[in-house]
């Protein structure tokens, strides 16, 4: 089923790029919203932290005292004092998530029908289909981004906070608004870049772990310990050399449009921060992998605009090959590496209709 989803999703792709109009694209969109809503709204047993947050449901239920951001425990004591149950909790839960980045990508991105297929392959599958906190927050930290563009302090800390106290990690992406519009010169970044690939080879997990068990609040520092007991360093992955070809290939072809365009420019640095952060937490997955996410995610909007921009029409049709391949990898990659360990993550799926 995730295949052909997968598939559904190229060919709209296709059809967008030769024929459809944009009334026509505008409502391939929102056909492919319902079907991934109904998809991660629907299930039973199945995504990451399914069970978990079944527990969290259920322990918030009884009143017992548990640690998770203020902000997602209220929603779900609203969830239940509307007599809803857990399955209800899940569906409203994924339609705000998978809601918020459609409405976003439909007004921002230059290319929506890409940022979808991209969003279904490195987002959805992670988040919106188990790491719902993190899903939500996702969607939310995605609207800061016109205010960075228009300079709005206020209302940015206001989209950031919210988010993080929703899942504490959107904090991290706090500082992009006084990074993401400088004009960066090539020389810093290859040279941050390489530094960045150096320092992810070796192991800083306990210097880490010390200096985060001073600075953070003890219940973050606990989750923190929790998870890096049980999950290894990130590495350097293929994932991690694709996204180091992305960044290389826009440096080298794009370098005039991110000195003059803002847009492009802003979304290029929090993608290119986003890395850097990404490799120095690389010996602790919870925090370089799920904080970096913040950042990467904004790749959604990047890749459309390489496509766009980009004028020679011998390339074009190579880099939707490659955006192709890239978005197909990464669908493995999430099906493939976990359901090794833990097969019931994503099969067999399974509705709630089955209840029935």
């Amino acid at each position: 089923m995730y295949y052909i989803i997968f598939v559904f999703l190229v060919f709209f792709l296709l059809l967008d790029l030769f024929f459809l109009e944009k009334k026509k694209v505008l409502l391939g969109s929102v056909i492919s919203f319902f079907i991934l809503t109904l998809f991660a709204g629907l299930r039973i047993h199945v995504g990451y932290d399914y069970d978990n947050y079944y527990e969290m449901f259920s322990l918030i239920k009884m009143g017992e005292d548990i640690f998770v951001e203020p902000l997602f425990y209220y929603f779900i004591k609203f969830i239940q004092l509307l007599k809803l149950d857990y399955l209800s909790f899940i569906f409203l839960i994924a339609f705000l998530s998978i809601g918020l980045k459609y409405k976003f990508l439909i007004k921002y991105s230059v290319f929506p029908s890409l940022s979808i297929l991209v969003y279904y392959s490195r987002i959805y599958l992670n988040t919106d289909f188990g790491q719902i906190r993190q899903g939500l927050a996702l969607g939310i930290v995605l609207f800061s981004y016109p205010y960075i563009l228009n300079r709005k302090f206020y209302k940015y800390t206001l989209i950031v906070l919210l988010a993080a106290l929703i899942h504490a990690a959107a904090g991290l992406f706090f500082p992009i608004y006084f990074l993401a519009n400088k004009k960066i010169k090539k020389k810093v970044i290859l040279t941050t870049i390489f530094v960045a690939l150096l320092i992810a080879t070796v192991d800083l997990k306990d210097l880490l772990l010390q200096i985060f068990e001073t600075i953070l609040p003890a219940g973050l520092a606990f989750k923190l310990f929790y998870y890096s007991s049980t999950e290894e360093s990130l590495g350097i992955t293929f994932s991690v050399i694709l996204r180091l070809l992305i960044i290389l290939f826009t440096i080298a072809f794009y370098w005039k449009t991110i000195e003059e365009d803002e847009k492009f420019r802003v979304v290029f640095n929090i993608y290119y921060i986003g890395y850097l952060f990404y490799l120095i937490f690389n010996s602790l997955p919870q925090l370089g992998g799920r904080g970096s996410i913040y950042f990467q995610q904004f790749e959604l909007l990047l890749l459309p605009f390489l496509y766009v921009y980009n004028k020679n029409k011998a390339v074009k049709p190579l880099f939707i090959a490659f955006l192709i391949f890239y978005s197909i990898w990464g669908v493995i990659t999430i099906l493939k590496s976990v359901s090794y360990q833990t097969p019931y993550y994503f099969e067999p799926y399974e509705t709630v209709l089955k209840l029935f």
